[in-house]
């Protein structure tokens, strides 16, 4: 994770951050069916994310000017974190 997470911080390729972010995703998504299993009770990847700084990560890609990263973001956000002081 920590390796996805410096490239997001180095490169400004569109095309590059799409892809770290849809293979974070897909992580973020084989911890879900782990916990939907029953092989694990926490997200083991959103729980790696987190402590290596991704939130910081994805709270400044939110303001990235193309809107294709952007979707990526919402999609992550939206799934898998809970949005506090929502209107």
């Amino acid at each position: 994770m920590s390796v996805m997470l410096k490239m997001l911080n180095e490169y400004q390729a569109s095309g590059l951050i799409c892809l770290v972010l849809e293979i974070i995703v897909n992580l973020l998504c084989a911890g879900q069916s782990q916990i939907a299993k029953g092989l694990a009770s926490t997200n083991s990847y959103l729980l790696q994310l987190e402590k290596e700084g991704g939130v910081k990560v994805i709270e400044r890609l939110q303001k990235h000017p193309d809107p294709e990263v952007y979707n990526v973001i919402y999609k992550i956000i939206d799934t898998f974190f809970v949005v506090e002081g929502g209107v």
